[in-house]
C-alpha cells in the first residue's frame, strides 16, 4: 500500500510532495528507495533549494548500497552543486560522496572515480573558503577517508595524487578556527602511524611532513607544533606526577611579617582630616584582631564543589588533552544549521543543571517573552497572508504559519543563548583540588598543559616556548650516539623552512633562527639565513648567529696556533676537515655586514671591511662612508664605477652583490626611480643569466622576491605614477595581471602588496577595488606592526611611514568616492597635504619623494574629477615639490635638487605666479650657495666656491628691485638674507681668485662693487644681515629669529677668527672698535631670541650660546656689560635656571654687577632655585675691595631675603652635614689641620680648631645621661668616647695646647681613627639628625622643595614641584671610603625618592661635570646625523651641593657598578680566586721581593719598558680567565638574543660617548667602582669625578697614562669586531667630530667653568707647577706678570689650554706627555720612563702620528691604541684593575 500511494505520487504536480514522502517513509524503511532510485535521480535536475536537498538525502540513506549510483550522478552534474553556497545541500552531497567511499565492492569508488571529485572538495571547504564549519566538518571526514584508504598502499600516480590533495586539506585543517575541526585533525596527526612518539622523530616528521610554505599558516605553525609535541607528555606517567617531592604540610617556612605602618608614613601627604586618620588606623587594627579571632590556628578548607561540571567524553577524535575533555559542538553556529534544525550539543565546559526538552522549551519561551516580543500581532499577519493560498486552505495554512513563526522564535532565543554562550565560555586547563590547604600538590599537567593552551593564543608566547623546547630536544639527543643521525636531519629540517618560507613570519623565523644559533653554522645557508633574518625582521637573531660563526673560527684558529706543529700534522694525515675549510669566513663578514647595513648600521658595516686592508675592502669602506655621509650621488657614482672596474678580478660575487645593493639604495633615495627599476630588472636578468627577462619569472627565485621585489615593485608604482614610461607601465600591468590569476602568488601580492594594488586599481580609476585592497594594507600592516618588537625602532619608524600613505590614499578615495561634486572636501584635502609634510631634515629625500609622487598623482585625478580647480591645485603641487627640494639643499642631496628645480622650471615656470617665481629663485640660489658652503667647508677649490656664489647671484639679480634701499617686504627680507649669507661666504674664499679672470672680476664688480679686501665684504655682509632685521622688526616678521641667531653665529664666528689672529695664527689685525660692534650685536641677537623663543621651552641653541656671552662680558667690559644688563631684563627669568650656578659664582667676580638683576629675579620668581647654589658659592667668595664690596652687600642682603622666605632651610642644610660618620669628619679636619701646622699660622690654627670643636664636642656636657633633643645618639656617643682625650690633646675648647702639637702628633692620632669608623654606623635616620627624623611639613610656610627640580629646559611649574613631606626612618650606609649614606625623601607627591648624602665633600665639581655632560648633550641632540640616537645621550643624574662642605646626589636605581657585575659573573664561572690573585700576579716577582715603597715599584717597573718579556706575565694573567666574562654578564641580563643585541649596542655607544667625553675633560680615575651599568637599558653612567681636567697624569704620584678604561673585558663585548676598527671607534669618531665642529661654543662653556670662583684647583700643586714653567721659560720670580694674575687663574688657563689643544687635534700622548712632565708628585727620575710608555716605541701608530693637527680619525686611533696598549695596562696602578 505505502509503495502504490507513493507511485501514485510520483507524477503529480507539486513534485515535491512525493520528495518529502518518500524521504519520510525512508528514514524507517530504507528499501523503500531503492525502487525509486532512477525517478529520483531523473528529478535532481528539476528540483532546487530545500527540495533539492531532502531529494539528495534520501538517495543518501541507501548510497552506500546502490550500484553505479556515482555514475549517475556525475551524469547530472552534482558535482558542480558544490559551489551553490547551499550549505545543507553541500553538506548532502559530501555525505553521499563519503558514503560510497565507505561502501564495499561492487558499489566502492575507484581511485579514479575519488579523484574526480576530491580537488574541488579541498578547494571549496577550506577554511578560507567555507564560512560553515559543519560542511567543513564532513569534508574533513571525506579527506580522512581517502587519505586512510591510500595510507598504506604503494599506490599508483592516481593514489599519490589522491594522498597529496588529502594530506594538504588535512594539513591546513590543523589552522581551522573551529576548536572541534583543528582538535581532530592535531589528533589524527598525533597518531602513532604518522608522527613518532619520540620527542626528535616527532619534530622531524612535523618539520618534513607538516610543514608547507604554501598552505601552512606560518603565525600558527610554532601554536600547532607545541600542540603535537606536548602531546606526547601527555602520555608520560609523569604527566600525572607531582612537581614537588614532598608536601606543603612537609615543608619549613621562613616567617614573615607584614608592615603595616606605611600608612603612617604617608597620612602627611594624603588629605585626610583627624578624625578619618583615626578611624582608619582603628580600622586597620580592628580588622587584625578580627582576622586573628576568626581563624583561631585553623585552616581553612577550600570549596568541596568543583566549579566545573564533568564534560562528556565525546570520543578519542575530539578529546582535548589540554583541557581533558572531549569537544562536541562548534564555538559557533551558522544560521543554516539553524535554519535545518540540526543543531549541536551544548558547550560542556560551562555548568549548568540537565534539562529536559519540556524545560528547556519553557525556559526558551520565558526568555523570549522576557526579553521582547518576537511574535507580535503584525508580524503573524503578514505571516498568515504568506501561507494563505486560498479560502478553503485557510485555516490549514494558519497553522503552518504559527508552526513556522515558533520555530523561528526559538531559532531566534537559541542564537541568544549561543551568543552569550560564547561570551561566558571559559576553556579549563586546570582544575583545582579540593581539601584541606596542606595537601596541595601540582602536578606536571597543571604546567605543561596551560602552558600549551596559552600557546594557541600568543603567537609570540609560542615562538618562545617552540624556541626552548626544541632546544632542549636536540641538546638531549645530541648526547646520545644513536640518535646523531637524526639530529643532523633535526637541523637539515629546519635550514630548510629557512630557504623555502615564502611568508617569512617573524615568529617563526626568530623561532627557527634561534634554534639554529645553537647548532653549528655549518648546517646553514648564510645567504639564506640572512635574507630571512631581514625579511622577518629578526636581524638581532641574524647578526648573533653569524658573529658565533666567527667566534667559533676565531677560536678554532686560535687553538690551532697554539697546537703542537707534530699534533697539526697528525690532525690532518688523518684527514679530519677543519672548521674554517667548511665555512668562508670572507662571506660571513660580508653577509654580516649586509645584516647590519639593513638595520642602518654603517658604524658596525663599516668596521666589518676595515678589520683587513685590501682593495676591495678599501673600496667598499668609501661607499660605505658615501652612504652614511649621505652623499648619495658620490655614492651612486662610485659603486658603477667599481662594478665596472675589470682590474677587481678577485672579488667573490657576495661582494659584488654587495656593492649592487649599495648603488640600488643610493640610487633610491635619489629618488631615481627609473634607474631603480632598471637596476632590478637587470638583477633578474642575472638571475636568469638571460636578457629582458620577464617578470613573472620572479617567481622562481625565493632570493629575488626577498631581497628585490619590493624595491622593484615599489618603483614601478612610482615611476606609473609619475607617466615617465608607458613601456614599464604595460610590464608592471602584465606582471599583476599575470600574478593575480595563480592563487599562490595572488596570496603573496595581497599579503605583502596590497598597497600597491589599490595604488594600480586607483590609477584605473577603479575606487572600489582601490577601496578593498586599502582595506587589506591597513590590516596587513596592523599584522606587521604586532610583530614588531619594541626594540625594532628603524622598522616601526618604517610602518608610521606606511601609516601616513595609506591616510592619504584613504582620504583620496573618499574624495573621489564622493559623488556630490563638493570642491570644499578637494580644497582642504589638498591643504592639509601641503601643510603636513615630512621633516627637512630628519626624513630622507626617498621617504619624501614617494609621498609627494603619490600626492601629485593624487592631485592630478583630482583635476580631471574637479577642472575648476585646476591652477589652484597645480599651485599647491609646485609648492610641495620647492618644498621637497628644500629638504634635499637641507639634506645637501645636490644631485636630487638640481633634478627637482628643473622638472620645476620645465613644468610649473610658466604659470607660476610673481610671489611663487620670487620664492623659485630665492630657492635656486640657496642651492648654489649651499653649494658653495659645502665647496668652503673641504677647501679644496675656490673657484668652484667663486662659480656657485656668481650663480647664486644670478637667482638673485632676476629680482633686482628687492636689493633696493626703499623696498622693504617680506620678499625684499629674504632676498636680503640670502644675499648677506652670499657675501659671507665671499669672504671667507681665497681673495685672489675674485680677479683671476676678466669675466669672473666682472661678475663679481657687478656683485659686490668696488672692494679692497674681504674684510669690507664682511663688512657689507654685517650691514646687511642688521637691515634685515630692523625690517622684519618693523613688519613682525616670523622670520625674526632665524635672522636674530643667523646675525649672532656670523658675529661670534667674527669673534673667534679675531681672537685667533691676535693669538698669533694670523699677521692680519682688525680693528677693535669693530670687534665690539659685533660683541654688542651679538649679545642683544642672543638675548632677544631667548626672549622670543617659544613660553615654556628653551632652544638648546640659544642655550648654548648665553654661555658665550658671559664670556664676552668679561672680555669686552662695559659695552657688552651694558647691554646685557639692558636686554636680559626683558628675558623671562626662568631662562637662567640652566646656568644658576655660574651666575652666582660670578657674584665674587669682576662682572658681577652685570648678573644681578637676573639673579636677583630668579630669587624672586624661583627662591628655592637660587638657595643652594648661593650657600655653596658662598664660602669661595674672598674678602676683596671696590666693586667686591658692593658685591658682599648684594650676596648679604640676597641671603637674607632668602632666608626670610626659605625659613629652615639653614637648619635642613645644618642637619643634613650631620649624616655621616663622626670619625671620618674628625679625620678629615685632623688632615686640614696638619696642612694649617705646615703653614705656622697659629691664629688660623686656633680659629680651626675652635669651630671643629664647637660642631663636634660643643653639644657635651657630661653630666647629663642621654643626648639632647636635637643630637643624635651616634654623634652623642661619638663625643662622649673622644671628647675627654681632645680636651687633653688640644686644650679644651679654647685649644690652649695647639702651640705644643706636632704634626706627626696629628697624623699618628688620625691613622689611629681608622679603626673606630665601623663603630659610628647606624641605619636609623634618628641617630644621627632626630631633626630630620621628626621633620614634617603640612603648610606652605615651612615648605621645602626636594632639590634638583629646576633644569632651566622649560618653564618650572612650581604649584607641581614636589615637596619634602618626611624623611624615612631607615638610611643605608655604603662601603666606600668616606661612608656616605643613602637616604629616602617623602614628596608631596606620595612617592620615596632616594638620594645618597655626601658630608664632608664638595660637590661643585661633580655639579659642573654634569652641566658640561648636558651641554654634551645638546650639541649631540641638534646633530641631524644623531638627533633620536638616545644611546649617544650621556648619562647624568643630579648633584646638588647644598653648601661647599654638604651635598646631596640623586641615587639611579637599578643600576650596578661595574666591578660588582663582573665579580658575580667571574663566580658563576668559578674563576673568581684567580681575578683576585691577578692583583699581584701581573707584578714582576723581583720588585715584589724588594722592600720598596709602592712609588718606587712602580717607578722601577716604568723603567722596564723593552717589549714582550716584561709583558708576558700580564699576558699570562689575561688568558688565565675568559675574556668575555662582562658579555656573557649581558647574555644574562638579556631574556633572547634580540635583547642582548640591543643592550649590548647600547653599552658600545654609551661607553664610546662617555670615553671621549671624559677624556676631553680629563676625568680619570675610571676604576671598576666608578662605572654604573644599568641593569634595565645596558647603558653606562660614571659617577665620581674627582679626577678632572688631567689631574689623574698630573697629580698623582703614579700617573695615569691610558687616556680612559678600555681593558680586554670592555673590548670583548664588541667582538667578534675589533676596537680598533670596529663601532667603538666609529662612534668615539662621531662625537669627537661633533664636539671639534662646536668648540667655539664648548671652549666659551669650559671658560667659563674653569674661571668659576667656586670651583676649587689645588693652589699648591698651581703655585708648584707655575714655578716650574717659569723656570722652564726662563721666567723665576715671575716679574710683574705674576702680580697681577693669581696662581689659580693661571691653572685654569693652562687647563684650557690643553682642552683646546685637544679640540683642535693634539695626539692624546702629547697629551699625556705634557701633562706628566708638569707632574710634581712623580719621582724626578722616573719622570721619562712613564712618558716613554705613553708615547710608545717606533712601532707604535701614536709616535708616528704628528703631535697636533690630526683629523678625528687619527686622534681616535691613537686614543684607542694608548687605551689598548698591554705595555702601559700592565704598568698601570693595581687598584685601577687594568687587566679586567
Amino acid at each position: 500500500m505505502v509503495y502504490g500511494m507513493l507511485t501514485s505520487l510520483r507524477g503529480r504536480e507539486p513534485k515535491g510532495q512525493f520528495v518529502v514522502c518518500l524521504n519520510k517513509v525512508a528514514q524507517h524503511h530504507h528499501l523503500a528507495v531503492d525502487r525509486f532510485v532512477p525517478h529520483l535521480v531523473f528529478m535532481l535536475n528539476e528540483l532546487h533549494g530545500e527540495l533539492l536537498t531532502i531529494c539528495l538525502e534520501t538517495l543518501l540513506i541507501r548510497a552506500g548500497k546502490i550500484e553505479d549510483l556515482y555514475s549517475q550522478l556525475r551524469s547530472k552534474k552534482l558535482l558542480e552543486r558544490l559551489s551553490t553556497g547551499d550549505f545543507p545541500l553541500q553538506r548532502a552531497i559530501l555525505r553521499i560522496y563519503a558514503s560510497m567511499m565507505t561502501s564495499h565492492d561492487p558499489v566502492a569508488l575507484t581511485d579514479e572515480q575519488i579523484v574526480y571529485f576530491l580537488p574541488e572538495v579541498a578547494r571549496q571547504f577550506d577554511a578560507a573558503s567555507c564560512p560553515d564549519p559543519e560542511c567543513r566538518q564532513v569534508a574533513y571526514d571525506v579527506m580522512t577517508l581517502a587519505y586512510q584508504q591510500q595510507e598504506e598502499r604503494v599506490g599508483s600516480e592516481v593514489s599519490r595524487e589522491i594522498r597529496s590533495i588529502s594530506k594538504q586539506f588535512l594539513i591546513k585543517s590543523i589552522d581551522d578556527p573551529e576548536d572541534v575541526l583543528r582538535t581532530r585533525a592535531l589528533n589524527f596527526w598525533n597518531d602513532e602511524r604518522r608522527l613518532a612518539t619520540e620527542p626528535c622523530g616527532k619534530l622531524i616528521g612535523i618539520f618534513d611532513e607538516l610543514y608547507s610554505s604554501e598552505i601552512v599558516d606560518e603565525e600558527r605553525f610554532p601554536a600547532n607544533l607545541l600542540a603535537l609535541l606536548l602531546h606526547s607528555s601527555s602520555l608520560s606517567p609523569d604527566f600525572e606526577a607531582p612537581v614537588f617531592k614532598h608536601k606543603l604540610a612537609e615543608c619549613q617556612f621562613q616567617e614573615y611579617e607584614i608592615k603595616r605602618e606605611w600608612r603612617n608614613d604617608n597620612e602627611t601627604s594624603v588629605p585626610l582630616f583627624v578624625e578619618t586618620i583615626k578611624s582608619t588606623i582603628d580600622m586597620d587594627s580592628s580588622y587584625t584582631n578580627k582576622q586573628q579571632n576568626n581563624n583561631n590556628n585553623q585552616v581553612l578548607e577550600t570549596a568541596k564543589s568543583l566549579l566545573f561540571t564533568p564534560t562528556v567524553d565525546g570520543g578519542k577524535e575530539t578529546f582535548d588533552w589540554m583541557t581533558g575533555t572531549s569537544l562536541s559542538s562548534f564555538s559557533s553556529s551558522s544560521s543554516s544549521s539553524l535554519n535545518s534544525g540540526d543543531h549541536g550539543s551544548k558547550s560542556s565546559l560551562i555548568a549548568q543543571p540537565t534539562m529536559t526538552s519540556s524545560s528547556k522549551l519553557s525556559r526558551h519561551n520565558s526568555i523570549g517573552r522576557g526579553e521582547d516580543d518576537v511574535v507580535t500581532t503584525a508580524s503573524y499577519a503578514r505571516l498568515r497572508r504568506r501561507f494563505v493560498k486560498d479560502s478553503a486552505r485557510e485555516g490549514a495554512s494558519a497553522k503552518f504559519a504559527k508552526i513556522h513563526e515558533n520555530k523561528k522564535r526559538r531559532e531566534t532565543i537559541l542564537r541568544k543563548i549561543e551568543s552569550k554562550k560564547l561570551e561566558m565560555d571559559v576553556k579549563l586547563h586546570r582544575k583545582y583540588r579540593d581539601g584541606e590547604l596542606p595537601d596541595i600538590q601540582i602536578p606536571n599537567k597543571s604546567i605543561v598543559a596551560p602552558l600549551a593552551g596559552a600557546c594557541q593564543y600568543d603567537a609570540k608566547l609560542s615562538s618562545v616556548v617552540m624556541t626552548t623546547l626544541v632546544i632542549a630536544v636536540i641538546d638531549s639527543a645530541s648526547k646520545h650516539e644513536q640518535l646523531q643521525e637524526k639530529v643532523g636531519k633535526l637541523r637539515s629540517s629546519l635550514n630548510s623552512i629557512i630557504g623555502t618560507s615564502e611568508e617569512k613570519n617573524a615568529n617563526l623565523m626568530g623561532a627557527v633562527l634561534s634554534i639554529a644559533y645553537h647548532s653549528p653554522i655549518s648546517y646553514m645557508d648564510i645567504s639564506e639565513v640572512v635574507t630571512s633574518s631581514i625579511t622577518s625582521y629578526q636581524h638581532s637573531v641574524g647578526i648573533m648567529l653569524l658573529e658565533k660563526g666567527l667566534l667559533e673560527i676565531a677560536k678554532k684558529k686560535e687553538d690551532e696556533e697554539e697546537e703542537p706543529v707534530n699534533k697539526k700534522r697528525r690532525t690532518l694525515d688523518v684527514g679530519v676537515t677543519s672548521y674554517e675549510q667548511s665555512i668562508d669566513e670572507q662571506l660571513l663578514w660580508i653577509q654580516l655586514a649586509r645584516l647590519y647595513k639593513s638595520l642602518g648600521d654603517y658604524d658596525v658595516t663599516k668596521g666589518i671591511f676595515s678589520t683587513e686592508s685590501n682593495r676591495a675592502h678599501d673600496v667598499t669602506k668609501q661607499g660605505l662612508t658615501y652612504e652614511s655621509d649621505e652623499m648619495y650621488r658620490e655614492a651612486k657614482k662610485f659603486y658603477q664605477q667599481i662594478l665596472q672596474d675589470q682590474s677587481l678580478t678577485d672579488v667573490s660575487d657576495v661582494m659584488r652583490e654587495f656593492w649592487q645593493d649599495g648603488c640600488i639604495n643610493a640610487t633610491s633615495n635619489l629618488a631615481r626611480w627609473k634607474l631603480v627599476s632598471e637596476c632590478c630588472d637587470e638583477k633578474l636578468n642575472y638571475y636568469c643569466d638571460e636578457d629582458d627577462v620577464d617578470m613573472m619569472t620572479s617567481w622562481k627565485y625565493i632570493d629575488y622576491q626577498e631581497r628585490y621585489l619590493p624595491t622593484s615593485l615599489q618603483s614601478k608604482v612610482l615611476v606609473l605614477l609619475q607617466n615617465n614610461n608607458n613601456n614599464n607601465d604595460n610590464k608592471l600591468q602584465e606582471f599583476v595581471d599575470n600574478s593575480m590569476k595563480s592563487p599562490a602568488h595572488r596570496s603573496i601580492m595581497e599579503r605583502k602588496y596590497s598597497h600597491h594594488l589599490a595604488t594600480l586599481f586607483a590609477y584605473q580609476n577603479d575606487m572600489g577595488s582601490a577601496r578593498h585592497y586599502l582595506s587589506s594594507a591597513i590590516e596587513n600592516l596592523a599584522r606587521h606592526w604586532s610583530t614588531l618588537s619594541p626594540l625594532m625602532t628603524s622598522q616601526r619608524v618604517e610602518a608610521t611611514r606606511m601609516i601616513c600613505l595609506l591616510s592619504d590614499m584613504s582620504d583620496f578615495v573618499d574624495v573621489m568616492e564622493d559623488g556630490s561634486g563638493d570642491c570644499s572636501k578637494v580644497e582642504k584635502l589638498i591643504c592639509d597635504w601641503s601643510k603636513l609634510m615630512p621633516h627637512p631634515l630628519y626624513d630622507s629625500i626617498q621617504v619624501w619623494s614617494s609621498l609627494l609622487t603619490y600626492r601629485s598623482f593624487f592631485a592630478d585625478q583630482l583635476i580631471a574629477r574637479h577642472g575648476n580647480l585646476a591652477s589652484w591645485i597645480t599651485e599647491h603641487k609646485c609648492h610641495m615639490q620647492m618644498k621637497l627640494a628644500k629638504a634635499a639643499i637641507k639634506q645637501k642631496n645636490f644631485g636630487t635638487t638640481a633634478r627637482l628645480l628643473s622638472d620645476i622650471k620645465l613644468n610649473y615656470l610658466a604659470d607660476m605666479s610673481d610671489e611663487t617665481g620670487m620664492k623659485f629663485s630665492q630657492l635656486y640660489a640657496k642651492y648654489y650657495l649651499s653649494r658653495a658652503h659645502f665647496y668652503l667647508s673641504k677647501r679644496e677649490d675656490d673657484m668652484k666656491t667663486m662659480e656657485m656664489l656668481l650663480r647664486s647671484f644670478d637667482c638673485l639679480n632676476e629680482h633686482e628691485q628687492l636689493l633696493a634701499t626703499n623696498i622693504e617686504n617680506k620678499a625684499s627680507v629674504a632676498h636680503m638674507r640670502i644675499f648677506a649669507q652670499l657675501l659671507d661666504v665671499a669672504s671667507q674664499t681665497n681673495f685672489a681668485t675674485m680677479f683671476c679672470t676678466e669675466e669672473v672680476e666682472q661678475a663679481m664688480h657687478e656683485m659686490i662693487g668696488d672692494v679692497t679686501d674681504a674684510n669690507e665684504i664682511e663688512r657689507k655682509s654685517f650691514n646687511l644681515h642688521l637691515k634685515s632685521l630692523h625690517i622684519s622688526d618693523r613688519l613682525q616678521l616670523k622670520s625674526k629669529q632665524e635672522i636674530l641667531l643667523q646675525l649672532a653665529q656670523f658675529c661670534d664666528r667674527k669673534l673667534l677668527e679675531n681672537k685667533q689672529e691676535s693669538d698669533g695664527s694670523r699677521s692680519s689685525t682688525n680693528d677693535d672698535v669693530i670687534m665690539a660692534e659685533y660683541a654688542v650685536t651679538m649679545t642683544k641677537c642672543v638675548l632677544r631670541s631667548m626672549h622670543n623663543v617659544a613660553s615654556f621651552r628653551a632652544d638648546d641653541v640659544i642655550k648654548l650660546s648665553f654661555a658665550r656671552l658671559l664670556q664676552l662680558c668679561e672680555e669686552f667690559g662695559d659695552p657688552v656689560s651694558t647691554i646685557f644688563i639692558e636686554q636680559s631684563s626683558s628675558v623671562p627669568s626662568w631662562m637662567f635656571l640652566g646656568w644658576i650656578g655660574h651666575l652666582v659664582a660670578l657674584l665674587d667676580g669682576e662682572i658681577a654687577s652685570s648678573v644681578h638683576d637676573v639673579i636677583w629675579r630668579l630669587s624672586r620668581d624661583y627662591p628655592q632655585a637660587v638657595v643652594y647654589p648661593l650657600k655653596a658659592a658662598m664660602s669661595g667668595f674672598q674678602e676683596k675691595r671696590g666693586k667686591v664690596d658692593s658685591n658682599r652687600k648684594f650676596v648679604n642682603k640676597l641671603e637674607e631675603k632668602l632666608c626670610r622666605e626659605i625659613p629652615h632651610i639653614e637648619t635642613l642644610i645644618e642637619e643634613f652635614s650631620h649624616i655621616c660618620n663622626p670619625v671620618i669628619q674628625l679625620q678629615d679636619w685632623l688632615e686640614s689641620f696638619s696642612k694649617l701646622l705646615r703653614s705656622g699660622s697659629l691664629r688660623l690654627q686656633v680659629e680651626s680648631y675652635q669651630k671643629m670643636y664647637e660642631k663636634l664636642f660643643g653639644f657635651y656636657t657630661g653630666d647629663s645621661p642621654s643626648p639632647p633633643p636635637n643630637i643624635g645618639r651616634l654623634r652623642w656617643k661619638f663625643a662622649k668616647t673622644f671628647g675627654g682625650k681632645v680636651d687633653e690633646m688640644f686644650g679644651g675648647a679654647v685649644g690652649s695646647n695647639i702651640s705644643s702639637i706636632s704634626e706627626k702628633q696629628v697624623q699618628g692620632w688620625r691613622h689611629e681613627l681608622d679603626a673606630e669608623k665601623r663603630k659610628y654606623k647606624s641605619e636609623k635616620l634618628a641617630h644621627y639628625s632626630p631633626w630630620l627624623n621628626d621633620y614634617q611639613s603640612n603648610d606652605d610656610v615651612t615648605m621645602i622643595e626636594i632639590p634638583g627640580q629646576y633644569n632651566g629646559r622649560e618653564k618650572p611649574d612650581v604649584s607641581r614641584h614636589r615637596v619634602i613631606i618626611g624623611f624615612d626612618d631607615d638610611v643605608t650606609v655604603m662601603d666606600s671610603i668616606r661612608q656616605p649614606c643613602k637616604m629616602t625623601i617623602r614628596s608631596s607627591d606620595e612617592g620615596k625618592y632616594p638620594y645618597l648624602i655626601k658630608a664632608g665633600e664638595d660637590l661643585r665639581q661633580d655639579e659642573r661635570i654634569e652641566t658640561i655632560f648636558q651641554v654634551f648633550n645638546d650639541i649631540i641632540s641638534n646633530d641631524v646625523n644623531l638627533r633620536g640616537k638616545k644611546d649617544f645621550l650621556i648619562s647624568t643624574y643630579q648633584v646638588v651641593p647644598l653648601n661647599s662642605n654638604v651635598g646631596m646626589i640623586e641615587w639611579v636605581n637599578k643600576t650596578k657598578t661595574l666591578s660588582k657585575i663582573i665579580n658575580h659573573q667571574a663566580r658563576k664561572l668559578k674563576c673568581d680566586g684567580i681575578l683576585h690573585k691577578a692583583r699581584t700576579s701581573y707584578l714582576p716577582p723581583e720588585l715584589l721581593d724588594c722592600d720598596v715603597s709602592p712609588l718606587t715599584m712602580y717607578g722601577e717597573w716604568a723603567k722596564l719598558t723593552s717589549r714582550g718579556k716584561n709583558c708576558d706575565l700580564f699576558q699570562q694573567v689575561l688568558k688565565s680567565f675568559p675574556a668575555d666574562i662582562l658579555r656573557r654578564a649581558y647574555m644574562q641580563m638579556s631574556c633572547d638574543l634580540e635583547s642582548f643585541v640591543t643592550l649590548r649596542k647600547s653599552f658600545v655607544t654609551s661607553y664610546s660617548v662617555m670615553c671621549i667625553s671624559n677624556w676631553l675633560l680629563g676625568i680619570g680615575d675610571r676604576h671598576l667602582n666608578n662605572i654604573l651599568i644599568s641593569m634595565e637599558t645596558g647603558r653606562v653612567l660614571g659617577i665620581d669625578f674627582g679626577h678632572a681636567f688631567g689631574s689623574a697624569t698630573e697629580i698623582l704620584p703614579v700617573p695615569e697614562m691610558t687616556p680612559f678604561r678600555l681593558t680586554r673585558q670592555i673590548a670583548s663585548m664588541t667582538s667578534p669586531h675589533r676596537v680598533a676598527s670596529g663601532e667603538m671607534r666609529e662612534v668615539m669618531r662621531k662625537c669627537l667630530k661633533i664636539f671639534r665642529w662646536k668648540k667655539h661654543q664648548l671652549e666659551a662653556i669650559f671658560n667659563i667653568f674653569l674661571h668659576d670662583p667656586s670651583v676649587e684647583w689645588d693652589s699648591k700643586h698651581a703655585r708648584k707647577l707655575r714655578e716650574m714653567e717659569e723656570r722652564r721659560c726662563g721666567e723665576v720670580g715671575g716679574g710683574d706678570h705674576r702680580a697681577t694674575e693669581s696662581d689659580r687663574k693661571w691653572y685654569a688657563k693652562r687647563k684650557m689650554k690643553i682642552v683646546k689643544m685637544k679640540l683642535q687635534g693634539a695626539k692624546s700622548s702629547f697629551i699625556t706627555k705634557n701633562e706628566i712632565e708638569h707632574n710634581v708628585s712623580v719621582m724626578k727620575k722616573y719622570g721619562k720612563y712613564y712618558i716613554e710608555l705613553a708615547t710608545g716605541d717606533s712601532t707604535t701608530l701614536r709616535s708616528s702620528c704628528e703631535d697636533v693637527n690630526l683629523d678625528e680619525h687619527e686622534q681616535v686611533d691613537c686614543l684607542i691604541e694608548q687605551a689598548t696598549d698591554n705595555m702601559i695596562l700592565s704598568r698601570t696602578y693595581a687598584g685601577w684593575s687594568p687587566w679586567l
